[in-house]
């Protein structure tokens, strides 16, 4: 169970490096890599040590 929740927060986590590469590989606004920097950075914090 705990593997599955895991598997699927790591996708997640993933997706958002993806959009943060892509956006600075397209010179996209530093504010919107800003503002992806930070959902992950919540969603890093977000995991338990046991994750």
């Amino acid at each position: 169970m705990l593997a599955n929740q895991l598997a699927g927060r790591m996708r997640a986590l993933i997706a958002i490096e993806s959009k943060i590469v892509d956006a600075k590989h397209k010179h996209e606004k530093e504010q919107a890599i800003l503002e992806l920097d930070k959902k992950r950075s919540a969603m890093i914090r977000s995991f338990t040590r046991d994750e």
